[in-house]
């Protein structure tokens, strides 16, 4: 077993239907960060949204694979997992870092990379990193790092100084983001969040990606995504430059709207509902874009939508 186990512990998120009570700790996070998104598989877990799609991944047999797999790697990815914290500044993959809390067997883990032919460790302190190479790409690949910083917190990246800052923020020995300005468009205790998204310097970030072309009028962004008395709820809001931005931002998602409620109609009035269920305003230079659904009903759209477009989300 050669491959990188430890990148499975993250791949099997998004494989297991990219599902998502631990709530984002900002003092885990370091200073410069200016971005992080926080996945919370607990409250996933306790939702309606969540246990109707455990449901569905158990009548399609997806569960009984997990189950199989979690023999073998001594953690099931939905099951075990807790949380993940995932943060970095602008695009550069050596200055993120992951934090992923939950349930495991490290020496397993620890010893199933240890068969990557590229496999190294070094010591940071009291801590161990444990290095590799994806053994596809050669020695000339990029190398990954992973620590456990106890036994149910591992922290993963691909740039050492990075994981090495994170482990001190972890201690207490480096500045953490709790102040950080861009955490701050949205109360604490916000209800049932099961993802959360803070970006600052957006637009610098996304600068020259056309698909991205709306991004690169905003300075922060925040995006919450969760489930309050039975329906799924999702809140972003989008910081502009200046309040003309703003509203050319707000005109921009509402014309888009109106394009897909107007193909969508006749085909599928529940999408075009939900399309319509949109709630968008603009305040100075912030726009907020809010929608909330009934969490089962939503399920049901998007089986819907996976039978009309052929599509497998989980097989």
């Amino acid at each position: 077993m050669k491959r990188m186990v430890f990148g499975l512990w993250i791949a099997s998120l998004v494989l297991s239907s990219m599902v998502f009570a631990a709530p984002l700790d900002k003092t885990k996070v370091m200073k410069e960060a200016t971005w992080a998104v926080h996945l919370d598989i607990e409250q996933f877990r306790q939702s309606v949204l969540g246990k109707e799609i455990i449901n569905e991944l158990t009548t399609r047999g997806v569960m009984g694979k997990l189950d199989n797999f979690a023999k073998v790697f001594s953690f099931h990815p939905i099951n075990d997992i807790h949380g993940v914290t995932l943060f970095g500044q602008d695009k550069d993959p050596q200055k993120a870092a992951a934090i992923i809390r939950g349930t495991c067997n490290p020496a397993t883990l620890i010893a199933m990379v240890g068969m990557n032919p590229y496999y190294e460790k070094s010591e940071y302190g009291t801590y161990t990193i444990h290095s590799w190479i994806d053994d596809k790409k050669g020695p000339d690949g990029p190398r990954q790092y992973g620590c456990f910083y106890n036994p149910t917190t591992l922290v993963m990246g691909m740039g050492k100084d990075t994981l090495q800052q994170t482990l001190d923020v972890l201690d207490g020995k480096h500045a953490n983001a709790a102040d950080n300005a861009m955490f701050n468009q949205y109360a604490e205790g916000s209800h049932g969040v099961i993802m959360s998204l803070f970006a600052e310097k957006t637009g610098e970030t996304v600068n020259g990606i056309q698909e991205a072309a709306i991004l690169q009028q905003t300075n922060r962004i925040a995006l919450m995504f969760g489930e309050k008395d039975n329906a799924s709820y999702i809140d972003i809001l989008l910081q502009a430059r200046n309040a003309a931005e703003a509203t050319k931002i707000q005109q921009f998602v509402q014309g888009m709207l109106a394009m897909v409620s107007l193909s969508v109609a006749d085909k599928n009035p529940k999408l075009d509902q939900l399309i319509n269920a949109v709630n968008l305003n603009c305040t100075d230079d912030v726009v907020r874009v809010q929608c909330n659904w009934d969490s089962k009903d939503l399920l049901a759209l998007l089986k819907q939508l996976e039978q009309t477009n052929n599509i497998k989300i989980a097989k």
